[in-house]
């Protein structure tokens, strides 16, 4: 919601129902420490609409032994029809196209080629080893993609971390 909301308006999330989520997700959050609870009635009323980048990934299905993406559809709302709301299936959730910074770095990512290059890289990797465990690979990937990164000093620590 509060996501929603901070889309929504242009105050983004210095709106006053962006304040009024916080403060209660605040109370929330610390009621076994105050026993102080949040009152239901307080949160800030919403209707089924969301960003686009809110919405489910890409419909995929394998056709030929490739991924095929399904065509992805929106229905985006009037404002002005009031009916929308009264109609039992109209009232499922919809989705309009945020022209926030988080709509346009969505709408930016090139699901098909993401997929494509996922698809070439785990089939090279799973043909180099015979072991072709999950594991191996995405090791694999990690070493490459963070090649360059200074890493090796934080062993001892994350170790320690992940004991403690």
């Amino acid at each position: 919601m509060h996501l929603q909301f901070a889309d929504r308006y242009d105050e983004g999330v210095l709106h006053p129902d962006c304040l009024k989520l916080a403060q209660l997700a605040s109370t929330a959050v610390d009621y076994s420490k105050t026993g102080i609870a949040v009152n239901v009635a307080e949160i800030p009323k919403y209707d089924n609409t969301k960003p686009d980048f809110m919405a489910p990934g890409p419909r995929i299905h394998i056709e030929n032994g490739k991924a095929v993406f399904a065509p992805r559809t929106y229905q985006y709302v009037n404002e002005e029809d009031v009916v929308y709301a009264l109609d039992e299936e109209t009232r499922k959730t919809r989705y309009y196209e945020s022209h926030r910074t988080l709509g346009i770095l969505f709408r930016d990512i090139d699901e098909r080629k993401f997929l494509e290059e996922t698809e070439t890289f785990s089939r090279q990797r799973s043909n180099v080893s015979s072991t072709g465990k999950m594991m191996h690979r995405l090791l694999a990937y990690v070493k490459v993609e963070a090649s360059g990164f200074q890493w090796v000093h934080y062993k001892t620590l994350a170790r320690e971390l992940r004991e403690t």
